[in-house]
């Protein structure tokens, strides 16, 4: 028997199952037991590789370091995330952040949903109800769960880049105005599967698939695959945006369920309004000068 788990808004964190515990920047995923809107949506075609593209291999890899190296070299950039609709087109709702080299980013969720700041390993979140500010410690086991599911900007990328063994350019596409070299981006499948693996035997991670009731305390890993899609600015050489495709399969005491997801993260506004004020509470504990 094969449930139909969650279709969960991923970002590319070693692997999706970082996000079972909760998606990254609060977006919520459907209820468990709420029918997949089918699989992940496959991407869409882009025109032909032009001539003198890195094709594939190393030069392929080394244009995505490159590009990487000089993204988190800028002052800062504005990033929206949004889950992909089965069709490719991206929801209506999305969640934002402002991120700061090297390690600064303000995070608001969509709708409303919640707001905190991230500063190397610490995380502040504010109480929406009450208006105040907590730090992951000062919440306890809450915390650190919430702590476990955040990936800055500068962390979604290095993971990107970490696990990018097969790299290829599969066309150009214009975002906008900015034409953009697209991509392809897999991971050895047995990579995957360890890693994947690793994150399994988290407490943590086993401890919110439970809690969703996705899985029992004891799930066994059937099947795994990512696969990222990455637009670079031709002329700038910065990242423009950013697909992820996860799929993994868990065998429980109840059948396998199927988590499978797609998201994409729009960077825009490069080095533009970046200089939002900080609340003083949230600088005190993030051991920022006033």
């Amino acid at each position: 028997m094969r449930n139909q788990g969650s279709s969960f808004p991923c970002l590319p964190v070693w692997l999706a199952l970082a996000l079972v515990l909760a998606p990254a920047c609060g977006q919520d995923a459907p209820a468990v037991g709420q029918p997949k809107q089918g699989a992940a949506p496959a991407p869409a075609a882009v025109p032909p590789v032009p001539p003198g593209a890195p094709a594939a291999g190393s030069e392929a890899r080394s244009f995505l370091a490159d590009s990487v190296t000089r993204t988190l070299e800028q002052p800062g950039c504005r990033i929206s995330y949004s889950n992909l609709e089965p069709s490719g087109r991206p929801a209506p709702e999305s969640s934002t952040e402002v991120f700061r080299r090297p390690d600064f980013s303000h995070f608001r969720m969509a709708a409303g949903r919640g707001e905190f700041y991230s500063k190397g390993d610490r995380l502040v979140i504010k109480d929406s109800e009450k208006g105040t500010w907590s730090s992951a410690e000062e919440l306890g086991p809450v915390g650190a769960p919430l702590r476990e599911r955040v990936r800055r900007a500068d962390q979604v990328l290095q993971v990107v880049l970490e696990g990018a063994d097969q790299v290829e350019a599969s066309g150009d596409e214009t975002l906008g105005v900015v034409p953009c070299l697209v991509l392809q981006i897999r991971s050895e499948p047995e990579t995957v599967r360890l890693r994947t693996q690793e994150r399994l035997a988290n407490p943590v991670v086993r401890e919110g698939l439970v809690r969703k009731g996705i899985a029992d305390a004891q799930p066994v890993l059937e099947s795994c695959s990512i696969e990222f899609r990455v637009w670079i600015d031709r002329k700038e050489k910065l990242v423009r945006r950013l697909q992820t495709l996860n799929h993994l399969v868990l065998r429980t005491a109840t059948g396998d369920t199927d988590i499978a997801g797609s998201r994409q993260l729009d960077f825009t506004s490069y080095n533009e309004g970046l200089d939002e004020p900080i609340p003083d509470e949230v600088k005190e504990k993030l051991g920022l000068s006033k």
